[in-house]
């Protein structure tokens, strides 16, 4: 009965991963209407983070509407929104405030420019992101990805780097590296890319191709597959994939 504790206990719960049980410990105060409005954000995150979006955006909404002005309000919601799969509404979602205010908002609306296939619109904004927050790194990590899309290597190579060990921008450098014939240096960035994140279809499928080009076909099987069934509807990745299979004689 102790909200003060419960708080305690979800912020711990958060802290180690364990959204359910934030959720949980939460849900009688949110029930009785007893919480403040950082305990109600409190609640979203763990909401959103359990994959319960429907809870997060009722939190965040009431929440919004007592503090439009809060960017960080507005983010969270089109994190959901996002995480459901409304790749529009999260876009929509995103005000120039919010991403003049978070790099996290600006990475998040190229993201979902790209997914949507608004390559223009991506673009468009890619290096006045870029130069914006230069050492947020996960957001020149997504920035490397779509820079490689809309060929610009330049700067797909720059944002890169600034990437540290993000697995997009290792996968970018992997790519870039196999570009050069450099096959030796790619497999190690593409499996450094894999180990940081498994679910990983651009490192699956540049390793496959570095050793495709390596002449290791049946190796490249594996990778090639797993790149393929990832990615679900890139042609290019089963097209690859056939290849492997052919050239390794089966």
């Amino acid at each position: 009965t102790n909200v003060r504790l419960a708080i305690d206990c979800a912020e711990a719960a958060l802290a180690a991963n364990l959204a359910d049980e934030a959720s949980a410990v939460l849900a009688p105060f949110v029930e009785q209407g007893v919480l403040d409005d950082a305990a109600l954000n409190l609640a979203g995150i763990a909401a959103l983070r359990n994959g319960d979006q429907a809870a997060a955006q009722t939190l965040f909404a009431q929440l919004a509407e007592r503090h439009p002005a809060y960017t960080g309000l507005r983010f969270n919601m089109a994190w959901s929104r996002a995480l459901q799969g409304d790749f529009a509404g999260a876009i929509d979602t995103l005000d120039e405030d919010t991403i003049a205010a978070l790099p996290q908002a600006a990475m998040l609306d190229l993201q979902m420019r790209h997914e949507v296939g608004d390559f223009d619109g991506a673009e468009a904004r890619l290096e006045s992101y870029i130069e914006r927050y230069p050492d947020y790194a996960p957001l020149q990590a997504a920035a490397s990805v779509l820079a490689m899309d809309v060929d610009r290597p330049d700067i797909a190579r720059q944002c890169a780097e600034r990437g540290g060990d993000n697995p997009d921008a290792l996968a970018t450098l992997g790519t870039l590296s196999l570009g050069d014939d450099q096959h030796e240096a790619a497999r190690i960035l593409f499996e450094r890319s894999i180990l940081e994140r498994e679910k990983n279809p651009r490192a699956h499928l540049g390793l496959g191709l570095t050793m495709l080009a390596s002449g290791d076909a049946k190796g490249a099987l594996p990778h090639l597959d797993r790149g393929a069934e990832q990615f679900g509807d890139h042609l290019g990745s089963w097209l690859a994939s056939g290849w492997a299979y052919l050239l390794a004689g089966e």
